[in-house]
């Protein structure tokens, strides 16, 4: 899990400074277990080096997709690792195998996020805004009926607002057309984002 959260910001650095655009503000758009590297990456760029905690700043948004956000219960983690580890043998394997294996360190980032979101929400310049996107339809592999992979109540983030996709696990980050209900959804929350954002960027400069 570290690796993965250390690669997303390094890469997402260097992609920055590539373009010039550091102080600008970041959407972060994550599925599944992706989200779970987004939120690892911040809690630890709370002790991080000088760079690291500024890009954390420059977060500013997050939809997740299918999260699992099982707060404090180990229980629940190991839970959610039988689902996964059922349905991922391939692209994901190995993160899916941190979910059982690291369940305790999962179960402290399920208190650590949600009180780093609160902790910045304290300043509305680094506020996160974060939005949940559950699952609506049960995922199927051939005959085999996996269920709801990732519940409404492990999706969601108490306190957030949540939107619900009628999609399953897998393909609730896959649209058929920039007319899929479900793309409609995602991409008016995104643009509304952007504009938010754009504005405040806009009053940061003129007061710089």
């Amino acid at each position: 899990m570290d690796s993965y959260s250390n690669d997303l910001f390094q890469q997402l650095d260097n992609d920055r400074h590539k373009i010039d655009a550091t102080k600008r503000p970041i959407i972060l758009v994550a599925h599944s277990l992706g989200g779970l590297v987004c939120a690892n990456a911040l809690v630890d760029a709370v002790s991080g080096s000088e760079s690291t905690t500024h890009l954390a700043n420059c977060i500013r948004r997050i939809a997740f997709l299918g999260t699992p956000h099982q707060g404090s219960d180990k229980a629940q983690w190991a839970e959610t690792a039988r689902s996964f580890i059922g349905i991922l043998k391939t692209t994901n394997a190995e993160l899916s195998k941190d979910l059982d294996e690291k369940s305790e360190k999962l179960a402290k980032l399920g208190v650590q996020f949600p009180n780093l979101l609160k902790s910045r929400a304290q300043t509305p310049k680094i506020q996160i805004d974060v939005v949940c996107f559950y699952e609506g339809l049960t995922t199927r592999l051939g005959p085999v009926d996996f269920g709801m992979i990732v519940k409404e109540s492990s999706a969601c983030l108490a306190g957030y607002p949540r939107t619900l996709l009628d999609a399953n696990h897998e393909n609730i980050c896959k649209f058929r057309d920039k007319n899929d209900v479900n793309y409609v959804r995602l991409s008016g929350l995104l643009a509304r984002w952007t504009k938010e954002l754009g504005r405040t960027q806009e009053t940061s400069e003129e007061q710089i």
